[in-house]
This record gives C-alpha cells, structure tokens and sequence, in this order.
C-alpha cells in the first residue's frame, strides 16, 4: 500500500511539471509568433516609409547608425550638417526642392493630418455602418506659391461636387483659394494658393540669348511658374487701359514681348513693325521697330498694306521668313478716323493679314483698351489686363491668372539704345528720356 502511494504521488508531481513545461513551451512559441509578427512589421512599415517617405527613412537610419557610434553629439552634428545641406539645395534650386522634398513634407505633415477632418468638414465623408470613409489623398505636387493636390474620389462623388466645396476646402487646407480641376473619372486635383507672386510688381525679365517665338517668357503665373506667349501659333490681343509709364498696364505685355525678342530684332532675325494708334508709346521704341507709324494716318495704312503684300507674296512661294510681328495699338479706334479712301485700303488688307498672316510668319500684337467680339474672334490668345496689372490669360479655352514684368519708360529708351538697329525718322522721334545703362544678360542671369 506505501508503495502504491508513493507511486501516485510520483505521477501527479509528474503531471504538474508537464503542465508547467507544456505551458513554458506555449509562451516561448506565442513570443516567437509576435517576435516574427513585429519583424515583419518593422520591414513593412521600412518598406513603406523608403517608397513614400525617402528622405525620413534615410534620415532616421542615419540618424540609428550615428547614435549608435557616436552618441547624441554626433547625432546632433549630422542634422544640423543636414539643415545647412538643405538650405543650400534650396537657395541653389529651389524648382528641384520644392520637387523632391516640399512636395513631401506637405503632404504628410501639412495635409495627411489634417485630410480626414477637412473632407468631413466639407461634407464629402460617407458613413456606412461603424466606418467613415473620405477621399483619398493622392501626390502632391508644390511650389513656392501652389501646391496641386490629386483627391481620388469616392464612388457617387463628381468634380462639380467638389467645386462646390472649394471656398471650404481652401479654408480647411489652410489655403487662401482653392480650384478644381478635373482629372479624370474619378480623380480631381485641388490648386492650393498659399501666396500670391502677383501682388507686386514684377522687374523687367532678363533678355534671352537664344528667345524662341513659340515660348517667349513675359511673365510669371499665380504658381510661381513663367507665363511664355506662344507668339508662333498665331495673333495675341491684349485688352487694358494703359498705364502712366511704370509700365502697369496694357503697355508691360507688349514691351515685354519686344524685350524678350531683342536679340533677335538687333540680329535682323525677326521684323519689328508697328502702328501707335493713341500714344501706348512706341515711339519710345522706334529704333528697334523696322516700320513705324505714330501719327501718319497714310503710313499706317501702308505698313499694313506692305504686310498684306508680304502675306500674299510668301503663300505663294512658301517662305514664312524671317517673320514679321506687326504691333497694333488702338487700331479699331485709330480705323474709326480715317476717311473713306484710306478705310477702303485698309479693310481687306487687315483682313487678309489676320486670316492668312500667323502660317506666312506674320503675327499680329493688338493692343486695346476694349475689343468688341467682332475683333476679339481674330484672335487665338487673350490677354485681359486689369487696373492693378494682373492679367486673365486665355488660350485653347483654358484661363490663367498671370502678371506680365513692368517695363517703364526708361526701361524702353534703354533697350533701344542697346538692341536698336534702325535709324528714328524725324517724325517718329521719341520724346527725350534718360538712358541708363544696360548690359546684355543670358536668360538663366
């Protein structure tokens, strides 16, 4: 009988260190799982943040690997090495900055906090059930002034229901306005102003070495971006009161337009010809002009006239240079004053000359304070000119928002005492200006 006793007192000792082994084997095998289960994280959430979020990656291994060696000190030199290799980037190219590493920190610590409670707050959140569903964020792209911000939509929703949205969203993303424009089927982009390079006037633009009449830069857009004139696809109206010689109105497209061609009218590349109508004052200008009329009603009508010619004469051989931008200034009311004979000349030749004139290389630059439609339908691109200087650019149905360089007076006597190539006839004399100097500059100084 002991014996048995002490053989079931055996078992049940036994017993309770499988237990314990069994249940220390069980803990071991759940650590392992969530050990394995954390590593995997850990490498997805790696993988995640070097594709999404590269520079934070390689910042925070950096950041590991130098602490790890040196200590705190050492990590607190690596950023600030990195702060001033930063800072370099960004006054060296701040284009490509704003590409590759704004674009980023907008995105994550400017509009991925705050995305859900904006669309819920602009009313374009679905609730269904337990779960609240917005649009998706999508690229971000930004500039010193903009950011352009991809939303995909949910299903049922519209770029007309989001544009409805847009003073809300403008406020909720921290924005002074914001556009829609659409993107595809589902797929909206958000143009976020944060600032406006409009406000102030612009300084005259470098003159380019090598300008290109299919890309002629005047400006700058609400974004920051240069506003080119695509002179060789056909006729420019630009419609605006003149300024008062600090060169804010009408006037700061036209003689920005010239300024961009100068080297090519000091070359003989490209023509020059014009008719001051009302006194927008090219004859500041003359020199650079190979034809101008200022206040000869009969020598406008034949500068016209000779363009007409020349239309007529390279449709038939075929030669569209070199070509040739006729610079009109109040032409509808300078036609108004002419009598009966001169009308009669000029009618078919203005005609001819903005039917036929943009595929034989003559391009016509009409500037008015007012353009009835019958005028404004010669036209393929528009410029409207407001009192304080910005401008509504229209070309292929699409409008922007830009602002072309201020180019005084003195700025106009100055480039044509530089790039000027023509003798000032006696009655087209300019009034007397002071020059200052000017030195020729490469379009990237």
């Amino acid at each position: 009988m002991a014996r048995l006793l002490l053989t079931l007192a055996r078992s049940r000792r036994y017993a309770a260190l499988d237990m314990v082994a069994c249940v220390l084997v069980g803990l071991a095998v759940a650590a392992g799982v969530l050990l394995a289960a954390f590593l995997v994280m850990v490498v997805v959430l790696a993988v995640w943040l070097g594709r999404r979020h590269p520079f934070c990656a390689v910042g925070l291994v950096a950041t590991g690997l130098v602490l790890a060696g040196g200590g705190w000190a050492a990590v607190v030199g690596l950023w600030i090495g990195l702060a001033a290799a930063a800072l370099a980037w960004r006054t060296r190219d701040r284009e490509g900055f704003d590409r590759r590493v704004l674009r980023r920190w907008r995105r994550t610590f400017v509009y991925g906090w705050r995305w859900r409670r904006a669309m819920a707050a602009c009313d374009l959140d679905q609730v269904r059930g337990w779960r609240r569903r917005v649009p998706r964020l999508g690229a971000v792209r930004s500039t010193r002034w903009t950011d352009r911000v991809g939303v995909h939509l949910l299903e049922g929703q519209t770029a007309e229901m989001v544009a409805a949205r847009s003073r809300e969203l403008a406020g909720a993303l921290g924005a002074l306005s914001c556009r829609v424009r659409d993107a595809g089927p589902t797929v909206v982009t958000l143009e976020l102003r944060r600032g406006d390079p409009l406000s102030a006037p612009l300084a005259p633009l470098a003159v380019p070495d090598r300008p290109d009449l299919d890309a002629l830069v005047v400006g700058r857009h609400e974004d920051g971006r240069p506003w080119t004139v695509r002179l060789a696809r056909g006729h420019l109206l630009v419609v605006g009161a003149a300024g008062t010689g600090d060169g804010s109105g009408r006037e700061s497209v036209v003689w920005s337009l010239v300024r961009a061609l100068a080297v090519r009218l000091h070359d003989g590349s490209v023509e020059l010809w014009g008719i001051d109508g009302t006194g927008l004052g090219l004859g500041l200008g003359a020199r650079l002009f190979s034809r101008l009329a200022t206040d000869d009603r009969d020598a406008g009508v034949a500068i016209v006239e000779e363009a007409a010619a020349l239309v007529r004469d390279r449709r038939r051989h075929g030669s569209p240079l070199p070509p040739v931008v006729l610079v009109l200034d109040e032409v509808v009311r300078w036609g108004e004053t002419l009598d009966d004979d001169l009308r009669r000349r000029l009618n078919p030749s203005m005609e001819l000359v903005l039917t036929h004139g943009p595929a034989a290389g003559v391009i016509v630059v009409a500037a008015q304070r007012t353009a009835p439609a019958s005028v404004a339908d010669w036209f393929r691109q528009r410029v409207h000119v407001s009192g304080d200087g910005v401008a509504c650019a229209v070309g292929h149905r699409v409008a922007h928002r830009v602002r072309a360089a201020s180019v005084s007076d003195e700025a106009v006597a100055a480039m044509a005492a530089r790039y000027g190539r023509h003798p000032v006839p006696s009655s087209n004399a300019a009034p007397h200006l002071p020059v200052p100097a000017i030195e020729p500059v490469s379009a990237g100084g």
